[in-house]
Formats: structure tokens, sequence, C-alpha cells
């Protein structure tokens, strides 16, 4: 729980905000918005900084809202032909208010006003100041269009969370530094998850032979790339576990004949250490078509991989239409990453460091990344991963919940990020991101998987709403030496 005085802001490191949220909607989310500054800043000043005081820039159109939740069907025919946001599908903040004030106006049955407060910060989060829920500033024109579906998926302890975190960082932006104060590094990075995976290259072409066998009805082979011991809580091998699964898959695919699989990249997520192969999956059959997101757990045992665990995470949307377009064109479902999870804010990098090493010693790949304040303050974030959705990128909050790791995190569309390497195998990726923890720079390394460009190992720097954020950290990739580039992976 954030502290009652800016001054005193804990120094202590922890991986994960302490106290509990507050009971109070209201009391938590009792900042005064920012006021406006009717005056032009230094261009010295702001040369590489990310400042309180963002440029005014008209509403976007459909093509730059790049960090929309909803998908194409739900934005409606009517929404991806307008150029702009029709005025209805957008609310005015007024001298005084802030996102929960507007929110007490958006009146949706059974949803309560902080839910639709965090759901409009996740929908406009380029338009707040640091991308903090506090940043926002009268006369800020706010997209509220499909807001009810999103305010739903984000239930009270998630809203209340939010609130929390965000008031916690928002403390430590507006925070004096205390004279000689300095933030040096007296925590040393250690490797990420997936860098200590030998053999991780092979997880892809083995996810590619368990499709194959699906859609040629070879039911002998695809039951071999399931894992004998399918309990979860027990050691022991189940009765005949393999003779079971072998008659649950026949009777799937007597029930299903015929079936056809389309599926987008491959990318790899960790959690809690084990490897969850996630994808879109468009499953075809002459009497079943779904469509949605499928994560496979697969863990290494007696030489080779096996699934350990599978889900399906059906959408709700219907397919028809879908599968002759696909059948004809061969054409993959397109799987872009712009969020990632935002665990936690620092006043000083070893606190980062040491709360992002708790993290990467449960298995997850985080990684830290600093925002500019002004010249004298910077905070530092915890970022994990980058997710395909909120959906997606929010199972493994609720992951961390569970496990008492961050009780702070937050899934948030970052879809902007630095990328300082793409090489064609783990031990070059190591290599790389060796030379920037020399730097004492923090990353983090995607492995993914697509047709017709295989494997990819993607070494990546920072997360960001807006390119102009990335300013200051660019500067330090040069003066490191590393080369990079700009991209929405």
């Amino acid at each position: 729980m954030p502290e009652q005085e800016e001054t005193k802001v804990s120094r202590k490191p922890e991986g994960e905000l302490s106290g509990p949220p507050s009971n109070s909607f209201d009391k938590v989310f009792a900042v005064a918005p920012t006021a406006v500054v009717n005056r032009l800043q230094s261009r010295k000043m702001l040369s590489g900084t990310i400042w309180a005081i963002p440029k005014r820039v008209p509403p976007a159109t459909f093509a730059q809202r790049v960090q929309d939740t909803s998908s194409p069907e739900e934005m409606g025919e009517k929404q991806k032909n307008s150029e702009h946001l029709r005025a209805k599908d957008t609310i005015l903040l007024a001298k005084g208010e802030g996102v929960f004030t507007v929110a007490r106006k958006i009146k949706i049955k059974d949803i309560h006003p902080g839910q639709i407060a965090v759901a409009l910060w996740i929908k406009n989060i380029d338009k707040f100041i640091y991308g903090n829920i506090n940043g926002i500033q009268p006369n800020t024109r706010l997209d509220k269009f499909g807001i009810e579906k999103l305010a739903a998926k984000i239930d009270l302890q998630t809203a209340k969370n939010v609130l929390s975190g965000q008031l916690h960082e928002w403390k430590l932006t507006k925070r004096k530094p205390g004279k000689g104060e300095k933030a040096e590094t007296s925590v040393q990075e250690i490797p990420l998850p997936v860098e200590r995976m030998n053999n991780v290259a092979s997880i892809f072409d083995w996810i590619s032979g368990w499709k194959s066998s699906w859609e040629k009805n070879d039911i002998e082979r695809h039951i071999s790339f399931y894992r004998e011991k399918v309990s979860e809580n027990s050691s022991s091998v189940q009765e005949n576990p393999a003779q079971e699964s072998f008659v649950r898959k026949k009777t799937l695919f007597l029930k299903f004949p015929n079936p056809r699989l389309s599926v987008s990249s491959k990318n790899l997520i960790l959690k809690q250490g084990m490897p969850w192969v996630v994808f879109e999956q468009y499953f075809f059959s002459e009497s079943l078509k779904s469509k949605g997101t499928k994560e496979v757990r697969v863990v290494w045992e007696n030489g080779t991989w096996k699934i350990d665990k599978e889900k399906f995470y059906a959408e709700k949307t219907k397919v028809t239409g879908l599968d002759n377009s696909l059948r004809r064109k061969k054409i993959l479902p397109e799987n872009k990453f712009p969020f990632v999870i935002h665990v936690s804010s620092h006043s000083n990098k070893p606190e980062a460091i040491f709360a992002s090493n708790n993290l990467r010693g449960n298995g997850y790949d985080s990684y830290t990344a600093p925002v500019r304040v002004s010249k004298d303050v910077q905070i530092y974030r915890v970022y994990i991963g980058r997710f395909a959705n909120w959906d997606q990128a929010h199972r493994v909050v609720q992951t961390l919940w569970r496990k008492s790791l961050a009780r702070h995190a937050t899934a948030i569309p970052y879809p902007f990020t630095l990328q300082v390497g793409e090489v064609d195998s783990i031990v070059k990726a190591r290599e790389l991101i060796e030379e920037l923890r020399l730097k004492e720079i923090s990353s983090f390394l995607s492995v993914s998987s697509g047709e017709p460009e295989g494997i990819k190992f993607e070494v990546f720097v920072g997360a960001f709403k807006k390119l102009d954020n990335a300013i200051w950290l660019m500067k330090e990739l040069e003066q490191g030496g590393f080369n990079f580039k700009k991209i929405s992976p």
C-alpha cells in the first residue's frame, strides 16, 4: 500500500508493493488532476526525457489506435469506417475532474466506477502522464467506445489493485530526491529463466509435429506427444494414464473427423519456470468450427518434450465465413504482442533489480526499465513479457497474485519497444543479453516461431506507450555501442 506521505517512500527492496489495497476507492483514487501549465518548457530540458506536460494531439484515427483491446468484430463496422472518434464515443474531462469522477458519469449496470476508471485508463493509456492513471489533465478527450465490455473483464479486486499500485507510483514521481542521493547498482541482475533453456528451439518443431498428427488423424502418434504422468499434485504415475488419454482422444477424433488447424505465430511464455507455447488456433471439422487462444504447457522428459497440460480459451464470436477464407488463401492469423505486465515501480535501480531478480528466480521473464520524470528524478518499472491481448496477460497476472509474488501487477498496453537484436540461436541471444547486462541495461528475450520465417530470438529493451518516450533509453543504447530499431512487436 502506498505511504501516506510522499517523503516517506520505503527503501526496502521487495518484489511487490506492500500492504493490502484500500477498502475505499475514493481514498485510493484521492489524487487531484495535474494542473495545466500554460508555458513552454525549455527545448534543452525536454530533450531525451519524459515530461509531465504532453503535447496536445487530435483524437486518434482508428488506424492509430494500436492499443485498443477490442477485436475488429467487437468494434463494429461503423467504428472501422469512421475517420475520427464520434462525440458520443468520447468523454471530455472538465477542470477539476479525474478519471474516477468521469467514470461515475458512465453508468453501467452491476459495474463499479472503479472498474470503469481502470478500463478508461487501459483504453487511453497514451494520454496519461507517464502512463499513470493519476496523470490526466483537464480538456483531455478519452475514448469510451466499447468500455462496457472491457470494464466487465476487470473484477473489483483487480481494479483496487491497479488503483493502489498506480497511486504508489504517482507518489514516487512527485518525490524530491534527498541530498546526495545516489542510484548505485549494488544488486546484480541474474539471467532470465529462458536463457537457461538449452533445448528451447526444439519446442516449436515438436509442436508442429503435434499439430500434424492431429490433422492426419494419427491417434497413435498424437497420443505420444502427451506426458503419461498427468497428475499435477502427485509424483506417482496414475494407473494406465496413456490408455485413458488414448480413449479420450480417440473419442474426440471420431466426434470431429477430418480436422484442419490453422495457427498463428507461436510464442513462448514462462510461468513459474514452466514453458507454455501460446498461439491463436482456428479449428475446422465437418461438425465443429472454433477459434481462440491455445496454451500448451510442456515438460522435458526422457530426452523429449511432452504435453503436461493444455488449455483452450474459445472466442465467443462466430467463425462462420472465416473458414472458407482460411482454407482458400491459407492465411495465418496475425499475432502481435502489444501488452506487457507492469509488476511494480521503484524509486531506485537496486530496488527494481531486486524485485526483478525475485521474479526471475520464481520462473518469470521479468526486466526493468527506467522512466525519466525530471532532471533529478526517475523511477524504475518492472515488467514481465509480451502478450497478444489483455486476457492472455491477465491470466499470468492472476498466477502472480495466487503465488503472492506481485499483488499490484497489471496488464497494460505498451505496444512499443526497442529491438536490440534478432538472432538465430539461444547461444547468440545469451551473448547479446550479457553484453547489455554488463552495461547495466536490462532486457527481455522473446522466443517465437511462425511461417515462413521460423524460430526467432528477439532481444527487447523497455516498453513504451509512445515512441517519444524511448528517447532517453535510446541514448543509453547509443552510448553503449548497441544498434537498435523501434518496433511494435
